[in-house]
């Protein structure tokens, strides 16, 4: 254990390799926003998610706290994995995701994938 002004910080566990989308393995390539029927089509793969002010929307409701914030420590650790992360929020068992890529001043695959993954994670209702 470290030591930092008397105060014991664990060591950081080794991290699980993430499996990263196909769309993100060059990620030195500029992104672009995907057009309107690009992202119908992918809307369609992601029924829950909504199209809302220029951003990709969607809320979860959990049992718990425990079980959101669950989602949300897996889902943080996805997000660093990959470079890009929501805009969200948390109270009690709820979850609010919105979806952008600033850099690209729209919705890209990137938020595509992270949709999809978080769906992959999420309990199904």
């Amino acid at each position: 254990m470290n030591r930092n002004l008397g105060v014991l910080i664990p060591p950081r566990p080794a991290q699980a390799k993430m499996e990263l989308p196909k769309s993100l393995y060059n990620l030195g390539a500029p992104m672009t926003p995907l057009t309107l029927p690009e992202l119908q089509t992918h809307l369609q793969r992601l029924p829950h998610w909504q199209h809302r002010n220029t951003k990709l929307h969607r809320e979860y409701k959990f049992p718990d706290f425990i079980a959101a914030f669950g989602f949300m420590s897996s889902m943080a650790l996805y997000s660093e994995a990959i470079g890009h992360h929501p805009e969200w929020s948390n109270v009690y068992n709820r979850i609010t995701v919105e979806l952008t890529t600033h850099d690209a001043g729209g919705i890209t695959t990137k938020d595509i994938d992270w949709a999809t993954k978080a769906e992959a994670l999420a309990p199904k209702a």
